[in-house]
């Protein structure tokens, strides 16, 4: 979805998990940029004023940022993967 410059929550992400019977026994829904939940059930079919967040589970946060950012602001696990280790060096 394009981003309007009237969009309140521009990062905020919402689908459904469907079985092979085209149900939605579930429910995926949180920022793409922050943190995603997974919510059992349809919560489309809820009441008005059901807060889909008393029942979610958390899938995933992010970190919080490095106190001493790198240049391209990589994770730390980002930058060990570049690292040689002396058994990778023997191989190089």
């Amino acid at each position: 979805k394009e981003q309007s410059i009237i969009d309140r929550s521009p990062h905020q992400v919402q689908g459904f998990i469907h079985d092979k019977s085209g149900k939605k026994p579930a429910t995926l829904l949180g920022k793409w940029d922050d943190s995603m939940y997974f919510v059992e059930d349809d919560i489309s079919m809820k009441p008005k004023g059901y807060d889909p967040m008393s029942e979610a589970t958390l899938l995933w946060k992010r970190n919080k940022p490095v106190k001493y950012p790198t240049r391209y602001n990589s994770t730390s696990f980002a930058i060990t993967l570049n690292e040689i280790t002396p058994g990778l060096k023997e191989k190089l």
